[in-house]
């Protein structure tokens, strides 16, 4: 019994026959279906007077032809030049499989609206219009491209924020290349000179404070003992004991650089630069005894 009720129940549904199916897909195989590309190629960056190509591709994927297919640009006059094409084409009839090309060659020119302009020019997709089926010719389909320039072109206007139309950078990119190896190069010389002028520095300092004509100043032993032999000191040389405060330590200054407490005490306790042939001993006597060095 309910084997019987439920069979009944099924029966009375409604179906489609297959006849109703086969009818559904004719109508949809009588139907002309285009897919629209628009491409931008151009060499980057871009400059003023370069000539900029955009191909624009139809592509029937139905199975009945395609008729009167017109395809429109959507541009405003006066930020460029078209070199060669025209903004708009006409196909009469596309069969089904096939496709078709046109090809535009757009020139940019600079004006104060020329970068705005050429984003929305390169952007802007462009549209087709054309009957789907010959037997209901109002019946117009409008069809919008695909744009292959937004993703690159968007990338620039991501790093860039705008899209700068100017003459060629190379000039400027070796330019700044120069300014930097220059830099990178002189900056280890920088540094040599540097430390040249500061030794420089120091031996007119010897020579402004001693008041000599040669910055050379001999080391000798002539302190080894209290009773050391006259030192004879030759023109343009001359000799100077330093001693520290507390252990009276004789310090000989040489080629080094002299550091502060060493010109604290040069400052404080050095003679005037004696004649040649004074006793070297005789100098600073007054104060100090000085004491055997080992050396």
């Amino acid at each position: 019994m309910k084997a019987l009720i439920f069979v009944i129940l099924l029966a009375s549904l409604p179906s489609r026959t297959w006849a109703d199916i086969d009818k559904d897909e004719k109508e949809i195989e009588k139907r002309a279906v285009l897919l629209f590309s628009k491409e931008t190629t151009w060499n980057y960056p871009l400059t003023f007077g370069q000539e900029i190509p955009i191909h624009y591709k139809i592509y029937n994927t139905g199975n009945i032809e395609a008729r009167g297919v017109h395809l429109e640009e959507q541009w405003e006059s006066g930020f460029g030049e078209i070199r060669s094409g025209s903004l708009s084409a006409f196909f009469p009839v596309i069969a089904p499989g096939e496709n078709v090309t046109h090809t535009l060659v757009f020139v940019p020119k600079p004006n104060d609206t020329l970068k705005e302009e050429t984003i929305k020019f390169f952007r802007n997709t462009s549209f087709i219009e054309y009957v789907s089926d010959p037997e209901k010719p109002e019946d117009i389909h409008r069809v919008w491209s695909s744009n292959h320039a937004s993703r690159s072109l968007g990338t620039q206007m991501l790093s860039e924020r705008q899209l700068e139309l100017s003459p060629t950078r190379k000039t400027q990119t070796w330019v700044l290349f120069t300014l930097w190896v220059t830099v990178l190069s002189a900056f280890p010389f920088y540094l040599f000179w540097k430390n040249q002028k500061r030794s420089l520095t120091v031996q007119e300092w010897y020579k402004k404070e001693l008041g000599l004509h040669d910055h050379r100043i001999v080391r000798h032993r002539a302190f080894e003992t209290t009773t050391a032999a006259v030192v004879q000191l030759p023109r343009f040389e001359t000799h100077r004991e330093l001693f520290h405060d507390d252990d009276r330590i004789p310090y000989q200054l040489g080629y080094e650089h002299p550091n502060p407490w060493v010109e604290k005490i040069f400052n404080k306790y050095a003679a005037k630069v004696p004649e040649p042939g004074t006793n070297a001993l005789d100098i600073g006597r007054h104060k100090y005894t000085p004491k055997a060095r080992p050396y």
